[in-house]
């Protein structure tokens, strides 16, 4: 968890990378953290990443998080990517932020061969009970 997050932690996306080892050695991994959400608060650039990344053919990464600053009881989550740089280091941008008429909270992301993203909320819409969803980057 970051330093001086609030609201639950802000979190991180890592890379677990496995270490050669001897075929009887049980493996062995290094962990390096792409990208820590900053402690901004209310969450404002992303906080409380979950559920699984998806990649793009051009090898950027999109997921989903709990933050932004429109409020629907918690802030309504976004959709972030994160694009690799020739330094090594992984560039953040929010691609969408929730407004809770275009759904809230969202949970789970998948993408097509042309980069298109879909997804579900469990809140929001004209019924606030979620939406299903398309994002064209």
């Amino acid at each position: 968890m970051s330093a001086g997050c609030a609201f639950p932690g802000c979190g991180t996306v890592f890379k677990l990378t496995r270490i050669p080892a001897p075929p009887t050695a049980p493996w062995q991994w290094t962990e390096t953290i792409l990208y820590d959400f900053p402690s901004v608060p209310p969450c404002s650039q992303g906080c409380a990443p979950a559920f699984d990344l998806v990649f793009d053919k051009a090898g950027n990464l999109y997921g989903l998080n709990g933050g932004g600053l429109n409020n629907c009881g918690a802030p309504c989550g976004m959709v972030y990517k994160l694009s690799p740089q020739k330094d090594g280091r992984w560039k953040y941008s929010i691609v969408h932020e929730f407004n809770g008429s275009d759904g809230a909270f969202p949970r789970g992301l998948t993408i097509d061969d042309k980069g298109n993203l879909f997804g579900v909320t469990t809140n929001g819409g004209t019924y606030n009970e979620g939406v299903a969803f398309e994002i064209t980057p």
